[in-house]
């Protein structure tokens, strides 16, 4: 995990970095009003995630 936090929509984000490509921003926990209906473990845009965590 790089980093974590809230998307726009108020669900809670992680940020993985994975083997190859990109890190991944995935759902960890659903916010229960989203509006977009993201469920956990659906990844999202990175941009969406507003870090509240860093870890190394």
């Amino acid at each position: 995990m790089l980093a974590s936090g809230t998307s726009a929509c108020g669900c809670l984000v992680g940020v993985y970095q994975v083997w190859a490509g990109a890190p991944l921003a995935v759902v960890d926990h659903a916010h229960t009003q989203c509006p977009h209906r993201h469920r956990q473990g659906d990844v999202v845009d990175n941009e969406s995630a507003t870090p509240t965590a860093e870890h190394a």
